[in-house]
């Protein structure tokens, strides 16, 4: 079951990248020229999105598919090798 739902998951997001054409060769050139900001939008979008969805898990109590709590990790100390010498 499971698999099945991760597999859904792949084809729903396969569609919506082909529907926005943002696996188009064509696109990505037009991005990379400054021609047309489309992906950037869309980049833009999924950046907010993540960003919400991470702070609404952080406040509630979210679940993973096998029913185990999301755990989000601790931050660290940096270190000096973070950044260089």
């Amino acid at each position: 079951m499971k698999a099945i739902k991760i597999l859904l998951t792949g084809i729903l997001f396969d569609i919506v990248l082909i529907k926005s054409e943002v696996i188009s060769w064509c696109r990505i050139l037009e991005m990379f020229r400054f021609e047309s900001f489309n992906i950037y939008r869309i980049i833009e979008s999924a950046v907010i999105t993540g960003v919400v969805l991470l702070e609404l898990s952080k406040q509630s109590k979210i679940k993973t598919i096998e029913g185990n709590p999301v755990v989000l990790g601790e931050s660290k100390a940096l270190q000096k090798g973070y950044f260089g010498r």
